[in-house]
């Protein structure tokens, strides 16, 4: 894929992706973010 996420037999590529969304991850795990109203806990 062009981004380098993906090999070229689609596998993905772990450390690519975990660096890439580093903020995004972090931020969906963290205590103070907002929980959903769609799925409860």
């Amino acid at each position: 894929m062009a981004d380098g996420t993906l090999t070229p037999s689609l596998k993905v590529r772990r450390d690519e992706v975990n660096s890439a969304y580093a903020d995004a991850i972090n931020a969906m795990y963290a205590d103070d973010a907002p929980m959903s109203d769609l799925v409860p806990r």
